[in-house]
């Protein structure tokens, strides 16, 4: 053992090194709740010397909030006119509580097209597949939530108009 002795974790406390990860990967702690609160003891032991404890030093964990939104369209969606397409998203929830996400699709004001309509849906039975007997229409008064680790399948339909 070199000479500054080795820290070791205690009980059910954390490790120092563990600490480090978690300083270092957020979404390493992304899946403990927030509010918990976090103990640690370190304790230092030398050849020849008693093992001595730290204080315990404690911390409350914060919400962690964060998404991911992932295109799942594998190839190039051709344009036919008139043509109804179908676009399929996923949203991943990064956070650590229950979110609630707020959704809006826009169409570009800097361009000369716009699709005649533009709906999202939700995978309701999250298959993968749309079927809109199976699956909802977004509804912004009913927000999806989603807790710590999920996702959300998302279609988006458009019409591309004649022309």
């Amino acid at each position: 053992m070199g000479t500054l002795g080795k820290i070791k974790s205690t009980g059910a406390s954390v490790s120092a090194a563990l600490l480090l990860c978690l300083a270092l990967c957020p979404a390493a702690y992304a899946s403990t709740a927030p509010g918990s609160t976090v103990s640690n003891i370190a304790t230092f032991e030398y050849p020849g010397s008693q093992p001595l404890d730290s204080n315990t030093e404690a911390f409350e964990v914060q919400e962690l909030t964060g998404l991911n939104l992932l295109d799942l369209n594998t190839a190039p969606v051709g344009v036919a006119t008139p043509s109804q397409q179908l676009l399929q998203f996923r949203l991943e929830h990064l956070g650590n509580g229950l979110q609630a996400y707020s959704l809006e699709l826009t169409q570009s004001a800097s361009d000369d097209f716009d699709v005649a309509s533009l709906e999202l849906w939700l995978d309701s039975d999250g298959d993968g597949v749309f079927d809109e007997t199976e699956d909802t229409l977004y509804d912004p008064a009913n927000l999806p939530e989603l807790a710590a680790g999920e996702s959300l399948d998302l279609f988006v339909r458009l019409l591309v108009p004649a022309g």
